[in-house]
């Protein structure tokens, strides 16, 4: 599994991973162990989120207060 992408929200953690397969995303809480510690514990760890809903979140309004599955 490798590292695609990382982005921080305070010490929340977004990670993009690539299996070789496919990219998935995983959100978790930072544990102060480093950029990239907390990176590969996200990773390892975290929370999957469906592409596809997060996508849907950021891009439309139209999606507001809609439960959205992939």
């Amino acid at each position: 599994m490798k590292i695609v992408d990382a982005f921080w929200l305070g010490n929340i953690g977004f990670v993009k991973v690539d299996n070789g397969f496919e990219s998935k995303v995983y959100v978790g809480q930072v544990q102060g162990m480093g950029e990239q510690q907390d990176a590969e514990w996200i990773a390892r760890h975290g929370y999957p989120v469906p592409r596809v809903s997060l996508a849907q979140f950021l891009e439309d309004d139209k999606y507001k207060g809609q439960y959205v599955t992939e």
